[in-house]
């Protein structure tokens, strides 16, 4: 028997994309392995930059082995082939947990040939010529959403741009027949997406057995039978870019003002980019509108030179951040930078921008400390933060939490013991946009409890108001 505990470790670490290369330096890699790949390209300078581009941060990303990988997705298979999801959920972590301690991420530098790659950069720049969706993509946005020869760690190198090019087109071949849809990248991806909405049926949300080994295979994943917000925006991404569609892999860390985090596809269009959750609504319906955001990043090939930095000088990119990855926070609400004193001892440290998710503190950036104050940019309005220190086991405040609000002033908020005010509490968590739906049907309800199992004798424990349950007290 495999060591449960390490294999859903494993299990975990890929599904958040935490597995990957041992950080090197060198611009090239591979010890020369691609030499002949820059050279091939002598005389074309873009495909020789697309080349180094991906050569240079191919260290940073791993895979699993192509043989083994389909192995797993077919057991996942023959589990969302028809069975009840309370059944499914169960199988599906039983074979998730196996496969974890068998399937090993390898580095790219070793698994990706010169041929691949070149075959690869030959298939990118054919469908940027070909795709009338990329027609309006620059050479560095090329780079970000065409170029790569995966969507994902743990993604296997596969061809998966020629195999999967004419799957699940949903209603996008008629319409690509309307003048309308030359350069359209959003209607695009509507089309590609919005046919398949009602497929992932089950709402299973956070139970055991959802956050399994990914499934980075097109045609298994479609076969998916609930719905979840990481997972539908992985197929996104791939079943898009398969197409020429240029969509991306978005996510906050943490929400602003209450526990969770999220993810979603953002499609670059020729107008303005529109962020949307696949396979549940069009693009352009913005979803979680009203939700105030403390950070939004965008997954990359390319490394997030910052981060990379902090882990040469041996800290770690706490989970869920990610080590390739762009901060687009300013893309999505009003931001300010943050600049936070700090007593001497704290000077020079690796410091976390947490906000708390009614629980504990959660990081949502990181920042070398210089001497006496750390810098924090971009950092989202309206919301509680503090800058806290990793003491091995949780994240420490080490300055006085601070609020920003909606115009990017900064508020102090200090303990005082000597100085007390007294207050009434409302609630015990905000109204969010939910409770508002949802407070309608409450109205001049109540709850009963009673002894008896057939409710013969009852006894009212609360009766809501008829006007308004948003905000009451007994």
């Amino acid at each position: 028997m495999f060591p449960i505990k390490r294999a859903l470790l494993i299990l975990i670490m890929i599904s958040y994309g935490a597995i990957g290369c041992q950080v090197t330096d060198g611009s090239i890699g591979g010890s020369g392995k691609f030499n002949s790949v820059i050279e091939h390209y002598r005389g074309n300078t873009q495909k020789q930059a697309s080349a180094r581009y991906l050569i240079k941060n191919m260290k940073y990303h791993s895979s699993f082995r192509n043989e083994e990988y389909q192995e797993y997705c077919h057991a996942i298979r023959n589990v969302w082939s028809g069975e009840p999801l309370d059944t499914v959920l169960r199988l599906q972590a039983d074979v998730s947990t196996y496969y974890s301690s068998r399937l090993h991420p390898v580095c790219d530098e070793e698994l990706v040939s010169p041929e691949y790659l070149i075959w690869n950069i030959d298939r990118s720049f054919k469908m940027w010529e070909t795709s009338p969706f990329l027609a309006h993509l620059s050479f560095e946005e090329f780079c970000e959403y065409v170029l790569p020869y995966k969507c994902f760690d743990g993604q296997p190198v596969t061809k998966w741009k020629d195999d999967w090019s004419n799957l699940f087109l949903g209603e996008l071949p008629i319409a690509t027949q309307a003048d309308f849809m030359y350069g359209n990248a959003r209607k695009a991806a509507e089309l590609l997406t919005v046919p398949y909405k009602d497929l992932f049926c089950g709402k299973p949300r956070n139970e055991d057995g959802c956050h399994v080994l990914p499934v980075f295979d097109l045609e298994t994943a479609f076969l998916r039978p609930y719905d979840s917000c990481i997972e539908n925006s992985q197929l996104g991404v791939m079943t898009c870019r398969s197409k020429g569609v240029p969509v991306s892999f978005d996510f906050v860390p943490n929400w602003a003002n209450t526990t969770g985090r999220h993810y979603w596809n953002n499609v670059l269009a020729t107008r303005r980019n529109e962020n949307y959750e696949p396979f549940r609504i069009t693009p352009g319906n913005k979803h979680f509108i009203d939700n105030l955001l403390p950070k939004v990043y965008r997954t990359t090939f390319g490394v997030n030179r910052k981060y990379l930095k902090l882990v040469k000088h041996g800290y770690d990119i706490p989970k869920p951040l990610e080590l390739c990855s762009r901060d687009v926070t300013r893309e999505y609400t009003r931001t300010v930078n943050l600049k936070i004193r700090l007593a001497r001892k704290y000077s020079h440290e690796c410091l976390f921008l947490c906000v708390f998710d009614n629980a504990k503190w959660v990081p949502v950036d990181i920042s070398l400390s210089g001497f006496r104050s750390v810098k924090f940019e971009n950092v989202g309005v309206g919301a509680l933060y503090a800058v806290a220190l990793w003491d091995g086991n949780s994240y420490s405040p080490v300055a006085t939490p601070e609020v920003v609000d909606l115009k990017g002033n900064i508020r102090q908020y200090k303990a005082d013991p000597e100085h007390r005010v007294d207050t009434s509490m409302k609630r015990k968590f905000p109204s969010f946009v939910h409770i508002f739906n949802q407070q309608q049907y409450l109205h001049g309800g109540k709850l009963e409890a009673s002894n008896d199992r057939n409710f013969t004798d009852v006894n009212m424990v609360v009766e809501f108001p008829a006007d308004s349950i948003l905000s009451f007290s007994r």
